[in-house]
């Protein structure tokens, strides 16, 4: 648990800083930007603390353009010439 403060601390400062600047510079599509990433990147980074299965993206890109690419195969294979048999 002491990891958990760590990183809530740590990344209550670190947004303390820098939305203090993105505000006087009036950004506010960028201060909004930053706290989402902020906010995923403690998420995971606690989540990671505390040992708890985060899937690979990797995974959800095949489960993605798997069939796409089962698609494209077999769109290939239709197409391709079939070679000519000499007897």
């Amino acid at each position: 648990m002491n990891t958990v403060a760590i990183i809530i601390i740590f990344c209550a400062v670190v947004s303390f800083f820098e939305l203090r600047s993105l505000r006087r510079s009036g950004l506010k599509r960028e201060r909004r930007v930053f706290t989402l990433l902020m906010l995923a990147a403690a998420g995971f980074s606690i989540a990671q603390a505390l040992q708890a299965p985060i899937p690979s993206p990797l995974q959800i890109i095949f489960g993605l353009f798997g069939p796409i690419a089962d698609w494209a195969d077999a769109l290939q294979m239709a197409l391709e010439p079939k070679p000519y048999s000499i007897r």
